[in-house]
């Protein structure tokens, strides 16, 4: 059995330490008497300037690694005017030898178009910089400004980690309150010894992915996230009682919206304290009239498949009423009968021991982590210890003691918290604005490695009733990092779906179920994420180099296989739809990592490096190809209709309330769970059955990544089963591997068998379903047919084809012979957007009949549609022949003829 016995909680600070690499590669250093410049790696330099000849060779609070297991290629010149050069493949640093200055230190990144590719120090970047992230979105009305990323359309970036503080031994406690006592933990974090210049240049040019890749391997890789955080979060700042709670959590289930976190915000302690204690934010003690039994509470959700979080408000430390406080008083030395408060002390190792016993007291209830809403400013006793930060680390590692699988859910601190995942957004206002910034401020913040942010859906606070709003907004929820709703403490604010008319309950219901759907593609792509170095929500312009990925700000890539332009603007009064102005790339551009596939040969610290994967075509026993290749098609994923561009094209796409924007290149594989309620309600676990989504025109792959569910704090030993999926459109077949195991060790990770679904997008009717064929070949080598059920979906041009109870160690290859690209339906489709438009009948049937004579040719008689009478008036007759086309509904009709 795979067991994982966990870190001691004294531990938890000392064995996060234990795989940092902190000193620099001797091997790639070049120092003088006050200078050292550290080569980690092509595009990555260190440059440290000190008057006392002390350099730093401590982790700090942003940087744990600075040598990156292998030797960069790099060459040192000393020219004869006392001017040091080192060229890299990517970079050339000229120094001095003196103090920094702008004149004697400079960096070329030799991989930028820019003019501006010449860092000189003390510059800002004011201007290229493409942004990082923000602390928090609290009370913002659309967006806020963004500190800087690691990504600059000049080609460099700097991180200037001269006043980050550092790790160090400490076995006793030099000052403060517990001054000479014994340091619980070993180690902690202190300032400087001695002051210094240290900076880090990024100059990788335009590879912004891989500037955030070295920015992993500097600052430690994204952590990997377990399975049931990737599912929908319900959050409220709401007083329910247990039994409401209970009873809301079942009606989700009844309704079929799954839910795999609860968050229970302030109210679930005591918050109306007499006023000797001041106000009623934090608190540690159950609120026994709203929660009478909170074992039995914690233990019913976990029975419907939950995991729980507690709001923890932290700033007013331990008071006498609080359960608890005695063993809390007595820990730091208090009376307890003096009832005297333990104040909050983040500088002091000893109270931050005492506080994670206190939360240890309501772990061992059933809380499943912790949600630290730290919202008192970045200063503490200890000269740049920001509170927020030592939270976020402090909470974060102690999580993972004793076998849990490590996770948090804060505010961002600053470069590196990334490795502190989940990162909490804020309270934002409830608009139209914040909707359409976050979009931007999630792709943005991947700048910074930030790939795991948690957004309150919906909107927090204020606002108006919007209902149409709420559904786009849920959509977007469904394609973002983390999918939590929330609402602020009003009656008249909630994000279940069932207070909300038609269409917008069914809409945003649709979007909860199809984010538990993604499940075993997002949880690949969290592996993804940690292995490789790529946040699950990428910019277009880390992919493309067209100057035009960087103007489409609403829109991103979502894994390695689509690409989202989510809907954030109100729906137009003519078409009754939304639109989005959408950036497709040539189709046939290459994209990172588009297979899934990752590269597990690793260098000693950080990111993996991805590699793409060719087409498995060694499978297929079928006789009849299908049509020729066509790799410059995209597809909306729901609707099955494709878009030509074999060059980048820009066009505004409308779609119903029901509906987001998402496309899919030719080839592209999604695995996804059945949309059925038995697969929805079956919780987070790896599920028993499966449906691969595939795109026609051109062959791809992907690898499905599943574990056991036992962190291992080396994702190494943590045992995995890794299934390839690999689709040969022109031999017109599907494989699906044998699970590849990372160990011996294969039980508990997948179900016995599985029911397969294959369902390709895009396609005609075959002309013949039984020709259709299933095989299975078990692990003897012995082959067998498999019972395959086709069938045809007109409304999303969809073949479907399943296959029940195929043992999870067999392979099984799919045959689909004769399959060809659906032609897009353009005159039904015309008539849907002409249908639901709100103009005149007459201008709809003039339409509809130039549209059945000319098809595309029929958006130049648009115009002509225009007329105010179209026979001659009667006397005393009002002019009711008329006819108005709206510019906007010849834009949605343009989109339904121009597609291909």
């Amino acid at each position: 059995m795979n067991e994982n016995k966990g870190v001691p909680a004294n531990d938890v600070l000392r064995s996060y330490l234990a795989s940092a690499t902190p000193q620099m590669n001797e091997e790639a250093v070049i120092q003088g008497e006050h200078w050292r410049i550290g080569i980690l790696s092509e595009a990555l330099v260190r440059v440290e300037w000190s008057e006392s000849g002390l350099f730093e060779d401590h982790a700090t609070q942003i940087v744990m690694n600075r040598s990156f297991g292998r030797t960069p290629k790099f060459h040192v010149t000393h020219n004869s005017d006392n001017l040091v050069v080192i060229e890299t493949p990517a970079l050339t640093l000229s120094y001095n030898k003196k103090p920094f200055s702008s004149e004697g230190l400079s960096v070329a990144a030799k991989r930028s178009t820019s003019h501006y590719r010449i860092w000189h120090y003390g510059d800002g970047d004011h201007n290229g910089n493409l942004g990082g992230t923000a602390r928090t979105l609290d009370q913002c009305d659309g967006a806020t400004t963004l500190d800087k990323g690691v990504a600059s359309r000049h080609g460099w970036a700097v991180i200037d980690d001269s006043r980050s503080n550092v790790w160090r031994d400490m076995p006793t406690i030099p000052d403060g309150p517990s001054q000479g006592k014994a340091n619980p933990y070993g180690v902690w974090l202190t300032p400087r010894s001695h002051q210094e210049t240290d900076i880090y240049i990024f100059a990788h040019g335009n590879e912004y992915a891989s500037a955030v890749q070295d920015l992993y391997r500097l600052t430690g890789p994204q952590p990997l996230l377990p399975r049931w955080a990737l599912g929908n979060w319900w959050s409220r700042y709401y007083r329910y009682s247990q039994s409401e709670y209970e009873q809301l959590m079942r009606g989700f289930r009844e309704e079929n919206l799954p839910f795999s976190v609860a968050v229970l915000d302030m109210d679930w302690h005591l918050v109306d304290i007499p006023a000797q204690y001041g106000h009623g934010w934090t608190g540690y003690t159950w609120n026994k009239e709203l929660f009478p039994d909170p074992p039995a509470f914690l233990k019913s959700l976990h029975d419907m498949g939950m995991h729980v979080t507690l709001n923890d408000h932290p700033r007013d430390g331990y008071r006498s009423f609080e359960d608890g406080y005695a063993e809390a008083a007595q820990a730091m030395g208090i009376d307890p009968d003096s009832g005297a408060t333990v104040n909050f002390d983040i500088a002091d190792p000893l109270f931050l021991r005492t506080s994670m016993h206190m939360h240890h007291r309501l772990e061992k209830q059933g809380v499943d982590f912790w949600w630290i809403d730290w919202q008192q400013g970045s200063l503490s006793r200890e000269p740049g210890l920001d509170p927020l930060w030592m939270l976020d680390h402090a909470h974060y590692c102690d999580s993972g003691r004793d076998g849990h699988w490590p996770l948090t859910f804060s505010r961002y601190a600053g470069v590196g918290s990334h490795r502190y995942p989940v990162g909490f957004s804020g309270d934002t206002v409830i608009s139209w604005d914040s909707l359409k910034f976050q979009p931007y401020f999630t792709a943005t913040a991947s700048n910074v490695g930030y790939g795991w942010w948690s957004h309150d859906i919906g909107g927090h606070m204020l606002g108006t009733r919007d209902d149409e709003l709420e559904a786009r907004w849920f959509w977007l929820g469904a394609f973002s990092p983390i999918n939590r709703l929330h609402s602020s403490a009003s009656d008249f604010l909630t994000k279940d779906p069932r207070s909300f008319a038609e269409p917008a309950r069914s809409s945003m219901s649709a979007a909860l179920r199809f984010r538990q759907r993604m499940l075993p593609y997002l949880y690949s792509m969290n592996w993804r994420a940690h292995e490789a170095g790529l946040p699950v929500v990428e910019p277009l312009y880390w992919v493309h180099s067209d100057p035009e990925s960087y103007a489409f700000h609403d829109e991103f890539y979502f894994g390695t296989q689509l690409l989202v332009a989510p809907i954030v603007d109100p729906a137009d009064e003519f078409t009754g739809m939304g639109s989005a102005q959408v950036w497709l790339p040539a189709a046939s551009d290459n994209a990172p990592v588009m297979s899934g596939e990752m590269l597990r040969e690793a260098d000693s610290k950080g990111a993996i490096i991805p590699k793409d994967a060719a087409g498995d075509t060694s499978h297929s026993d079928a006789s009849t190809t299908t049509e020729a290749c066509a790799p410059h098609l995209w597809f909306d994923i729901f609707t099955g209709r494709a878009y030509e561009a074999p060059q980048a094209r820009h066009l505004r796409v409308f779609r119903p309330l029901n509906q987001i924007p998402v496309f899919a290149r030719s080839g592209a594989v999604l695995p996804l769970l059945p949309d059925t309620a038995q697969a929805l309600q079956a919780g987070t676990s790896n599920p028993r059955a499966l449906e691969v989504l595939l795109i026609p025109g051109a062959s791809g792959s992907f690898e499905i990544v599943e574990d056991d569910g036992i962190y291992q704090p080396d994702s190494s030993q943590i045992h995995t089963a890794r299934t390839r999926l690999t689709w040969n459109w022109q031999a017109g077949t599907f494989h699906i591997s044998a699970p590849q195991f990372s160990s011996q060790q294969q039980a508990g990770i997948l179900p016995d068998s599985r029911n397969w679904s294959v369902c390709v997008r895009g396609v005609a009717r075959p002309d013949n379903l039984e020709q259709i064929r299933a095989y299975a070949t078990n692990a003897s080598g012995q082959r067998s047919e498999v019972a395959a059920h086709a069938s045809y979906d007109e409304r999303t041009l969809s073949l479907l084809v399943s296959c029940e109870a195929v043992a999870s160690s067999a392979e099984l290859d799919v045959d689909l012979p004769g399959l060809k690209i659906a032609t897009n339906p353009l005159v039904s489709d015309a008539f849907d957007v002409l249908n639901r438009a709100k103009i005149n009948t007459l201008t709809k049937d003039l339409a509809m009949t130039e549209i059945s004579r000319f098809s595309v040719g029929a958006l130049a008689s648009f115009a002509a549609l225009e007329r105010d009478n179209t026979r001659e008036q009667v006397a005393g007759e009002p002019p009711i022949w008329k006819s108005h086309m709206p510019s906007t509904v010849i834009a949605a009709l343009a989109e339904v003829l121009t597609r291909s």
